[in-house]
């Protein structure tokens, strides 16, 4: 058993968790070319964290290569060791962020948007007493 976190590289990915597990088991979606975005974070993930080929034991991943895309390569499915389950998941949140992607972690039921891609604040009304 592995722990597995998805990231997206699509605006139109739904919230609800039921939509979004029905979405990724269609295998008929599965092994497509990555978007550049995607692509761009697994290079940069490939530098800097070891895979299976090179140190089996100390590297995070629980599969290899990195590049299982999904939802026609605007998804990636990440399969991680559970000794690494914490550490990857915070650095991964702070990837995604930083690249303006989109990561779903099935074991919490979150889909987590960067803060570019979050609801504006609602406008600030003025009180009565403050209007002209």
């Amino acid at each position: 058993m592995t722990f597995d976190l998805y990231v997206f590289d699509r605006a139109d990915l739904p919230d609800d968790e039921m939509t979004l597990v029905e979405l990724l088991e269609d295998d008929t979606r599965w092994n497509k070319p990555l978007t550049p975005g995607l692509a761009g974070l697994v290079a940069e993930l490939e530098l800097k964290y070891p895979g299976l080929d090179t140190a089996p034991d100390t590297s995070p991943w629980a599969s290899w290569p990195l590049s299982d895309s999904v939802l026609d390569g605007t998804g990636l499915a990440l399969n991680i060791v559970w000794s690494q389950a914490g550490r990857m998941s915070a650095e991964l949140r702070a990837m995604c962020s930083r690249l303006g992607l989109i990561l779903y972690d099935p074991q919490e039921s979150a889909v987590i948007r960067p803060a570019s891609m979050s609801a504006p604040p609602p406008a600030k009304r003025k009180r009565w007493w403050k209007r002209e």
